[in-house]
């Protein structure tokens, strides 16, 4: 008998019963708030199961990725993904693979370890396994969103007691009559260490009177709030928000659920530091840097660069400007940013005026990093609101960054976007 990885491949009925018993959207409208007015964000959730999570955030513009070692529950997603318009469904991808393996694929802006997820894992290790591979998987400053009920001290009596007991799960009655009942009776359960051992059994009654009965063992392990707290920080998270419910509440020890909001830090990846005029290095680097953004946006070597070039210099005494410099772990300088506070067009907006990161140090989440911190430096200096104005090609970057087009257009058929400024949390300066 399978140790939790097949329990939901017991029987097909499994997973139209989880999609019967499973109908909350309150965690779904959580991340949501959390996302905010990002679109385009590339998503993984391992332990997707049948997709509840998953498929809204999709229609909602995301690319998602799922992992599942639930075969059946798999299927049935699948069938879910093939009912969606085409455009959604392009942005679904479905993987059958046991997350606790550790081999989840990169690149993304977040990750979803939600719907109670690490109660379906049999110890520490593999919970602390699964927020290890969440940082592998996440691009610099992504985010991570744990969400389970927690247990603080030991197993509780009820957890413990012998016998065969009837369990909640998945014990409903389908709706061509099909009734489902589990039962649980406890093994060897460890209570101090918060280990839970049982052998389950559900049995089938098929409206024909067919009976079926299938049994597995499991393991789990409640986690505690300070177990997900150590993990995260230990595999280089910043816990940014902590909540003891859907409806955003904080966190406190009587609460029954434990849900987190952490970052990706990317201290040693990358440095962010204002331009100093007076240090040589930053100006040749500035320098450097400027004239490759202008070689890429089509602007030749001429007198004008260098008088402007000059000018930007000079103009970073005055109060309301800024340019940020982004170098890697050798001190090369990569990427940078320069804004300022709108006195002309929307006077008291920030308004970034140039913005570029070298081509090779792409697509590792240093640019939304710089952006952040962009509108960090302007909410402290209660600036509410920045605006910018791109090509079209650049939108969807701007869109992950949290900027929405205005619908205007500027010179030379810029569009323009604007984005909320938020106060700075990483821990990369």
């Amino acid at each position: 008998m399978a140790l939790n990885s097949r329990s939901y491949d017991l029987s097909p009925l499994i997973a139209e019963a989880y999609d019967l018993h499973e109908t909350h959207t309150t965690d779904v409208e959580m991340l949501r708030r959390l996302i905010g007015p990002r679109r385009g964000l590339r998503i993984l959730e391992p332990f997707c199961g049948t997709g509840r999570i998953l498929m809204p955030l999709a229609e909602d513009g995301h690319t998602l990725v799922g992992l599942d070692a639930a075969g059946g529950m798999l299927a049935r997603a699948r069938a879910k993904v093939a009912a969606l318009p085409g455009d959604v469904q392009r942005r679904v991808k479905l993987i059958e693979a046991d997350a606790t393996a550790g081999d989840w694929p990169g690149g993304f802006d977040l990750v979803i370890l939600g719907g109670n997820c690490f109660y379906e894992l049999a110890s520490p290790e593999e919970q602390e396994g699964c927020i290890a591979s969440a940082s592998a998987a996440l691009l610099p400053a992504g985010h991570v969103f744990v969400d389970n009920d927690h247990m603080e001290g030991p197993l509780p009596e009820s957890w413990t007691r012998p016998g065969r007991h009837r369990t909640g799960w998945p014990s409903l009655t389908l709706p061509d009559g099909t009734r489902l009942e589990g039962y649980s009776e406890n093994l060897d359960c460890d209570a101090p260490a918060r280990i839970w051992r049982a052998r389950r059994t559900v049995v089938v009654h098929h409206p024909d009177g067919r009976t079926d009965t299938h049994e597995y063992l499991e393991q789990k392990h409640p986690v505690s709030f300070a177990e997900v707290a150590g993990w995260l920080t230990r595999h280089g998270f910043a816990i940014e928000q902590t909540f003891g419910g859907h409806d955003g509440r904080p966190y406190a020890p009587d609460e029954s659920r434990a849900t987190f909001w952490a970052k990706k830090t990317v201290a040693g990846e990358f440095r962010i530091s204002s331009l100093d005029p007076g240090r040589p290095e930053d100006v040749r680097d500035f320098q450097a840097l400027f004239r490759s953004y202008h070689r890429e946006i089509g602007v030749g070597p001429s007198t004008d660069e260098d008088d402007y070039l000059a000018s930007v210099l000079k103009r970073l005494a005055e109060s309301d400007r800024w340019f940020l410099l982004a170098r890697d772990r050798s001190g090369n300088a990569i990427a940078f940013a320069y804004f300022k506070i709108d006195r002309d067009e929307r006077v008291g907006w920030g308004y970034l005026l140039e913005f570029f990161v070298r081509p090779e140090s792409r697509h590792r989440g240093l640019g939304r990093l710089l952006v952040e911190f962009s509108c960090g430096l302007l909410a402290e200096r209660n600036v509410r609101r920045a605006w910018l104005t791109t090509n079209p090609a650049a939108g969807g970057f701007w869109r992950k960054c949290g900027f929405q087009a205005t619908g205007e257009i500027h010179v030379n058929a810029q569009r323009i976007m604007a984005a909320d400024c938020q106060p700075i949390h990483s821990s990369a300066t």
